[in-house]
Parts: structure tokens; C-alpha cells; sequence
């Protein structure tokens, strides 16, 4: 099963990914002032107001990438602590039941000493 972290890959990935876009934006600027030559009116594409950009989105990207992480995390023991507490419960059925056989059998072994004392007690006064 993938999880989360899975589908969304890693801050790596996405950190190449950024710089590839740097690198195009770089491409279609210098295709621009190539352009501009012509007699074009081309809008230049602001290299640093798109690295900060990017930057920003590679922080706001790992942050998520962290959080889905440690959320991934707790669901991990949030199952083995539902497992354990399931288990502990059974045992305390279980111990529950012993628990009600030793009294039910103590009761038993009372009751047959009471009736050896009664008897004994009865054959001596005979």
C-alpha cells in the first residue's frame, strides 16, 4: 500500500523540479530579447520575483511533505496502540473468566470440607 508520502514524492524531486523551471524562464528570456529585436513587444519574465517564488513554494512544499510525514507516523501508532489495547482486553476476558472459575471452584472445595467436617462431626457424636 503507498502511502502518502508516496504520491506526493519527496522535496527533492520538487527542488529539481525548480530549477528547471529557473532554466526555462531563463530560455524564454533570452528568446525574448532575441524577440524584442524584431520589433516585438514581449513582457521579460522577472528571474528573481520567480526564485522566490519558488522558493517560497519549495518551503511551503517540505513543510507539507514533514507534516504528512509525522501524520503518517501517528496513524502508525495510533494502529499498534488500537492493536495492543484490543489485546489487553482479551486478556481481561480471559482473566475475568479464570477469575470466576478459581471463586466458583474455591466455593466447591468449601463446601465439600464443610461436608467432611458435618459428617466427621455427626460420626463422633454417634
Amino acid at each position: 500500500m503507498l502511502s502518502r508520502i508516496d504520491l506526493y514524492g519527496d522535496s527533492r524531486q520538487f527542488c529539481n523540479e525548480q530549477s528547471l523551471i529557473i532554466k526555462k524562464i531563463q530560455e524564454i528570456n533570452s528568446q525574448n530579447m532575441r524577440n524584442e529585436g524584431i520589433g516585438q513587444k514581449v513582457q521579460r519574465v522577472d528571474i528573481k520575483k520567480w526564485d522566490i517564488l519558488l522558493k517560497e513554494l519549495s518551503r511551503e512544499y517540505q513543510m507539507i511533505y514533514r507534516l504528512i510525514k509525522e501524520v503518517d507516523d501517528k496513524t502508525e501508532s495510533l494502529k499498534i496502540t488500537g492493536t495492543k489495547i484490543q489485546y489487553l482486553r482479551r486478556q481481561v476476558i480471559i482473566m475475568s473468566f479464570f477469575i470466576v472459575f478459581r471463586q466458583q471452584k474455591m466455593y466447591l472445595q468449601q463446601n465439600y470440607q464443610l461436608k467432611v467436617i458435618d459428617y466427621v462431626y455427626l460420626n463422633k457424636r454417634d
